[in-house]
């Protein structure tokens, strides 16, 4: 069973019309002691990082979270925010995030792309993204190039680090566009949002 963590914040119709669409066993989980009996989880997120920590920590959601990510070791997928929930904490805020990638992400900065256009944030829209780890197992089932939908304002900049399997470019700068450690899976894109290709990354996670 694949649960969908419901906290207020993710776009929650979305990942369960994507998982039904797969007819993966899946449910949104509202309850955090109901994660327990969940195979595999995924974090939607959207809005501000440090109230996504306030809801996640007031409905309880945390110390299961932790447990599940942590000691368990059962797959959990970070989607957009939800990824960046996974790392240390956010320029966005001042609260601490869950701390299992080692990053702090930090806001884009506007600026010309190669073409010469000039770029806003939030960045918005489509994005190729160069594959750095090919092992990484929610990016196979579909030949390169990939391309997904981003909506964000802030991102892991530190591209540098093992976790990070793939990035794209904002303003011709790279960010993280996929994280990968073990278990633990982060996309800044939304995959749900992202048609054949993101079909591609959940029928991965279903199968892992």
């Amino acid at each position: 069973m694949i649960g969908v963590v419901d906290y207020g914040m993710g776009n929650l119709g979305s990942v369960m019309n994507v998982l039904k669409r797969l007819r993966a066993p899946a449910s949104a989980i509202r309850h955090p002691e109901e994660a327990l009996q969940c195979d595999k989880l995924v974090l939607p997120g959207v809005g501000a990082f440090d109230t996504a920590v306030q809801q996640l920590q007031q409905l309880g959601w945390w110390p299961v979270l932790q447990a599940f990510g942590t000691q368990l070791k059962r797959p959990v997928l970070g989607i957009c925010l939800g990824m960046q929930l996974m790392c240390e904490g956010s320029d966005e805020g001042v609260l601490a995030g869950l701390g299992w990638f080692p990053f702090r992400c930090q806001r884009l900065q506007p600026g010309l792309s190669p073409g010469g256009q000039w770029l806003t944030v939030p960045h918005m829209g489509w994005k190729s993204i160069d594959i750095l780890n090919s092992d990484c197992p929610l990016l196979q089932g579909h030949a390169e190039p990939w391309r997904f939908y981003f909506v964000h304002s802030f991102a892991v900049t530190n591209t540098q680090h093992a976790a990070v399997a793939a990035t794209a470019r904002f303003a011709d700068d790279p960010f993280a566009a996929v994280l990968w450690q073990e278990h633990l899976f982060g996309f800044q894109c939304h995959p749900e949002k992202s048609h054949q290709y993101g079909l591609a990354v959940y029928q991965q996670f279903i199968h892992l």
